[in-house]
């Protein structure tokens, strides 16, 4: 299970918390010159879906990635292609669950990701760019594979990402070494294989021991929320794996915690996304009784 909010916290990288609170009379939202560089663009594509504009978001991001190729800036096509595949990621997740057309979107959405990641993959490896720009397509790659319900190729290329991360000459490395070994888990784990609740306990085990703090552009330190949205994410895989695999007791153990830190989460930054990935999961339970 994927998430909304870690997956575009990841991506978007480390923003200081003086872009966070920029004053938009200083720099009007997505009115971003065409002759802009890549960066620039997609400076503006983040701030559309900051602002629930992720149709902007989208027509910025592709507008990036199209510039970049131009100017044969493969790491700046990398990195467009990856944000763009979040983009539809997200979008999938904000679709209601119904039949019909809603099916159709699905069906759409789902393969716009799988194309952007895999381009972007094309391009790391035409280009041999390693680190953290290819971790992050794999990854994505991943969630296409996941989402369209084939676990173990979901599993294939999570642990590729996980791979591409002994790379990274970052400070949040255990930060996302923790997320992604979170997610090749879970698919394991989906597809059948025991080796999953090992990795994923793994993971869990490096995230309970990030140390909080707000240094992170020069240490190894995780803001409490970010924390809490990679441990709280583990743990409703490891319920769902728990539950697929029919460890209920487990299962439930691993539920409730990830409650506990979902209910922090809300009460103290004001964060709902994890309750509500909790409610699609409570309805697995449902089902299992």
């Amino acid at each position: 299970m994927s998430e909304r909010s870690e997956s575009i916290n990841h991506n978007m990288g480390k923003r200081s918390d003086e872009r966070s609170k920029e004053d938009a009379s200083a720099r009007p939202e997505h009115q971003v010159n065409p002759k802009d560089n890549p960066k620039e663009l997609m400076a503006a594509a983040e701030q559309a879906l900051l602002a629930g504009e992720i149709e902007k978001s989208l027509e910025l991001s592709e507008q990036a990635s199209d510039l970049a190729e131009t100017q044969k800036d493969y790491a700046g096509v990398l990195n467009a292609q990856a944000y763009i595949s979040i983009l539809h990621k997200v979008q999938l997740r904000d679709l209601p669950e119904s039949v019909g057309i809603e099916d159709l979107k699905r069906t759409v959405l789902l393969e716009e990701l799988g194309q952007a990641a895999a381009k972007g993959l094309k391009i790391a490896e035409e280009q041999d760019i390693h680190g953290q720009p290819k971790s992050v397509v794999l990854l994505r790659l991943g969630d296409y594979y996941y989402l369209g319900g084939n676990f173990q190729e979901a599993a294939n290329k999570y642990k590729e990402a996980v791979a591409e991360i002994k790379d990274y000459d970052r400070p949040d490395k255990n930060t996302i070494y923790a997320e992604y070994l979170g997610h090749y888990g879970n698919a394991l784990g989906m597809a059948g294989d025991e080796k999953g609740l090992v990795e994923l306990n793994r993971a869990l085990g490096i995230a309970e021991n990030l140390i909080e703090g707000e240094d992170q552009e020069r240490s190894q330190e995780v803001r409490p929320f970010h924390k809490l949205i990679i441990s709280s994410g583990i743990l409703m895989r490891l319920a769902e794996v728990c539950l697929k695999q029919g460890k209920k007791v487990q299962a439930e153990q691993a539920f409730e915690r990830a409650q506990q830190e979902a209910e922090e989460l809300q009460d103290k930054y004001n964060i709902a996304v994890r309750l509500n990935d909790l409610a699609k999961l409570r309805k697995l339970f449902s089902e299992q009784k």
